[in-house]
């Protein structure tokens, strides 16, 4: 038996059609390595070959040992994790409403159950989990690495798209002009453009092996979707991507991707990216409305007071947030203050502390703990991925998740208003399905750990050879 007739054979035992080239490249490596081995020994070419596949084993049986390993592997734990949590964010919203018209009315709100549920929560929220839940199972089974190979071109499509739409079609609520028709349906553009976080990190992986000129480049794509989000304008949603992607790119630099001194490097991008709030006021100064430039100077200014002057709040919600949070107890309600109805009506960006302040700051911290377990997990088997491109992609995603939930948790606890939805706590309408895709992009990278080894992606799908100098 020959070479080929023997990787033929032993990747016919393999069920997953995506890992037979990268098992076949592998196997043929161990051939010929053995093969060099005997000729060096003084067997000639045909008999060096012949030894080196009996060698190997019997095709049948290494093809199905190779088949248990290089299979899809469904995480169904943390698939009923984030359903549970899913559910829980309803019953939430549901609970913050019922609890709210208490509080407005002082009598029990009028209706069934179901009628709460209907008025609390509202069909479309229902319907827009469900379509997450759905969107978020269909990306688990799609295959994540394509996008890594057409990254840059994806980028500048949704990046005109969204422009472009926004252009044509946008609404400006509050001065911003944050939300885009879809039908009958307002998507949410500073939810929209968390996309960009995996096609930037697959930007960076096709970076790899250049030098500064490579890093610098990776830097001016970092720009569509920070333009974006400084145009609607949001600028909570500007610092969590500006440090995503500067995780991702530090990630990649940590690794050797780059030529480039590792540690000059990672320090002179953080200390830009330190001064990047003056440049945000700079540009809000030069080009902004007045209540932008106001909001910046708040933000500052809350910054330097909570620490030394909790009670000098300059948000009018920061201080019903802290009066309900310090009338709570450690398990079930607390006191409320006559200022929490404030608070409830603004039950998205809130419902870590109406969970501390009905239920007890110990089940506020349960579930804030349960939904950054989730994204660390996520973080932590991104970074032990073998496959490169996944390695990055997942760690970018958990990234920017565990940055929305801080930020979230910030506001919570009273320190400096930021108007962003926390996965899994609250739901944001449509946008809320751009979490779910970013979850089942998480999803596909752990499923294919094992079927798409690094280094084999660009061979797979072009059939050129990897450049294997990083």
């Amino acid at each position: 038996m020959n070479t080929d007739e023997y990787i033929n054979t032993l990747t016919e035992q393999i069920r997953c059609k995506k890992a037979r080239h990268a098992v076949a490249e592998e196997i043929r490596a161990h051939i010929e390595d053995q093969k060099q081995e005997y000729l060096c020994e003084g067997a000639d070419e045909a008999e060096a070959e012949e030894m080196a596949v009996k060698e190997m084993g019997d095709p049948i049986e290494a093809g199905v040992a190779l088949d248990t390993i290089h299979r899809p592997k469904m995480a169904w734990g943390m698939i009923a994790l984030m359903s549970v949590l899913s559910i829980l964010g309803l019953v939430l919203q549901y609970l913050v409403h019922l609890d709210l018209s208490k509080l407005q009315d002082n009598v029990n709100y009028p209706g069934s159950p179901v009628r709460y549920i209907i008025d609390g929560i509202t069909p479309n929220t229902v319907i827009v989990v469900i379509l997450g839940l759905a969107a978020m199972i269909l990306v688990c089974y799609l295959d994540y690495s394509r996008i890594g190979l057409r990254s840059k071109e994806i980028t500048v499509f949704l990046f005109l798209a969204i422009i472009l739409w926004q252009w044509a079609a946008g609404l400006k609520v509050n001065g911003r002009q944050d939300w885009i028709p879809v039908g009958s349906i307002e998507v949410s553009i500073s939810m929209l453009i968390y996309l960009f976080i995996p096609l930037y990190a697959g930007i960076i992986y096709n970076n790899r092996g250049k030098s500064y000129m490579g890093f610098f480049e990776s830097i001016l794509w970092m720009l569509p979707a920070l333009f974006i989000s400084i145009r609607i304008p949001s600028a909570v949603t500007t610092i969590v991507l500006l440090l995503t992607f500067a995780v991702i790119l530090t990630a990649a630099v940590s690794r050797g991707w780059f030529r480039v001194s590792r540690k000059y490097t990672i320090g002179g991008m953080w200390a830009a990216i330190a001064l990047f709030p003056a440049f945000l006021y700079i540009l809000a100064k030069c080009f902004g409305n007045e209540y932008q430039i106001y909001r910046l100077q708040a933000y500052a200014g809350r910054l330097t007071q909570w620490i030394t002057n909790p009670d000098g709040n300059i948000f009018y919600l920061t201080k019903p947030v802290n009066q309900m949070l310090s009338g709570g107890r450690l398990i079930g309600a607390g006191e409320l203050p006559d200022t929490a109805a404030a608070v409830l009506g603004k039950g998205n960006y809130y419902m870590l502390t109406y969970v501390a302040a009905f239920y007890g700051i110990l089940a506020a911290a349960a579930l804030a703990g349960a939904v950054i377990f989730v994204f660390f997990r996520f973080f932590r088997i991104s970074l032990r991925q073998k496959n490169q491109l996944g390695m990055i992609m997942g760690a970018g995603c958990s990234a920017a998740f565990l940055l929305q939930t801080a930020a979230y948790i910030i506001n919570n606890l009273g320190i400096i208003p930021t108007e962003i939805n926390a996965p899994f706590i609250s739901y944001g309408g449509a946008g809320t399905v751009v979490t779910y895709i970013l979850l089942g992009l998480l999803l596909s990278i752990y499923r294919y750990q094992n079927v798409l080894p690094a280094g084999i992606l660009q061979e797979h799908y072009t059939g050129k050879p990897q450049n294997h100098s990083s």
